[in-house]
């Protein structure tokens, strides 16, 4: 059965909790991240989208109430001029947190992008740059 797409460019599949399989992105976040993927103008593949708080509690320091617990954040595979490209769309199109992972393998780096509003951030300040 051939996944669900949530916007033109990026499906249900590739953006559900690797824990749950549930999907519960935020409709503006989708939207943001269409708008990214159309002026980047090439593929973008996602490491992690939506995380259910139970799965994020296991595998990330954000514990219950991460970014991505909010469907409004995913690490995006990229590396090298390709992550910085995407940094300034995004920081352009509103975009108001960017944790970069560029070390390791370049399967294993990443750039995360979310559209948190300082109220629903820990830290409150935004926008908010941090590497991994």
């Amino acid at each position: 059965m051939a996944s669900r797409y949530l916007t033109p460019h990026f499906t249900q599949d590739e953006l559900k909790c690797k824990g749950t399989g549930l999907c519960n992105m935020d409709e503006v976040f989708m939207e943001l991240l269409e708008q990214i993927r159309l002026e980047y103008g090439r593929p973008i593949w996602v490491n992690s989208g939506y995380r259910d708080p139970s799965y994020n509690d296991k595998i990330s320091s954000t514990g219950r109430t991460g970014p991505h617990t909010h469907g409004k954040a995913a690490d995006l595979r990229l590396y090298g001029d390709d992550a910085t490209i995407v940094a300034k769309i995004a920081k352009e199109l509103g975009m108001t947190g960017f944790g970069w992972q560029q070390k390791g393998e370049y399967k294993s780096r990443f750039l995360h992008v979310d559209n948190l509003t300082s109220v629903e951030s820990k830290p409150g300040k935004r926008p908010w740059v941090w590497t991994y």
